[in-house]
């Protein structure tokens, strides 16, 4: 059987990389999304108000997608892991790495400023 549980934590562990060379943090979590990735990636939509409010809201997204990871990320009070059902990893890894996509654009761009 798919080991769904290792291939969701695989997804947030990518991201969870990606985003330690894009700002300076130890973990990744909803705080860090809120409030220091989304920050420094919105300075590339200033120009456009509507792009702008677009992109919070999307990281409003990526911020409870990290949240609802947690749950798989670490250790559960059960005895036995609880893992994913097929098709909620099949959801957890496309939108993932949608997130890691989008990230490695913004992150290019922020470096040829």
């Amino acid at each position: 059987p798919a080991d769904t549980k290792a291939s969701v934590r695989s997804v947030f562990e990518a991201l969870e990389i990606l985003v330690k060379q894009m700002v300076e943090t130890k973990n990744l979590n909803k705080w860090i999304v809120e409030n220091t990735l989304k920050v420094r990636c919105l300075a590339l939509y200033q120009a456009d108000p509507i792009a702008e409010k677009v992109v919070g809201l999307l990281f409003q997204s990526l911020a409870l997608w990290v949240d609802a990871l947690h749950n798989y990320r670490h250790g559960q009070s059960s005895e036995e892991p609880v893992s994913p059902e097929q098709p909620l990893s099949i959801q957890v890894i496309s939108s993932g790495s949608s997130y890691i996509r989008w990230l490695v654009q913004l992150d290019e761009q922020l470096h040829s400023q």
